[in-house]
């Protein structure tokens, strides 16, 4: 009698401590960057990469956002959206190999580095453009309110 009770507590104990170890399914990654809270659908995220300067988030065809490792505030999975829209985030921009590759809805501004606008436009689609049509020297990219030196050759 003693071992049979023994064995259904034993039993119940093991089924609430498998009912609690339940991985939680989740719908979105929050990700806090310069104040703004945006979330990525987990479902379009392939994955998440690091490089010297920026967090970039990955879907399968392209690049979905790239925040500074600087800005970033917090980053958690939840079950559904915060009611707050991707829509009011910094559309994110790069530059590799000579290209710079902007997102869509973004304003773009490149300034000599004496301040003068040589080249400005808005972007209803993703973009990319050649940096080496640019004449040789050092330049101010700004895309919406984020800003990046760089050097032509």
């Amino acid at each position: 009698m003693m071992i049979k009770r023994l064995q259904t507590i034993l039993v119940t104990g093991l089924l609430m401590l498998g009912l609690q170890a339940q991985a939680q399914e989740f719908a979105c990654l929050t990700v806090t960057a310069n104040g703004t809270q945006t979330d990525y659908q987990l479902s379009m995220i392939q994955k998440i990469t690091f490089d010297s300067s920026d967090m970039i988030i990955w879907s399968a065809e392209r690049e979905l956002a790239r925040l500074p490792k600087a800005t970033l505030g917090s980053m958690f999975f939840s079950n559904g959206s915060t009611g707050i829209s991707t829509r009011n985030a910094q559309p994110s921009f790069s530059i590799k190999n000579g290209m710079l590759h902007v997102a869509s809805g973004s304003q773009v501004d490149i300034f000599t580095i004496d301040g003068k606008n040589v080249k400005r436009f808005a972007t209803k689609e993703a973009t990319s453009i050649r940096l080496n049509t640019l004449n040789k020297g050092t330049f101010i990219i700004k895309v919406n309110n984020q800003a990046k030196k760089i050097s032509t050759k």
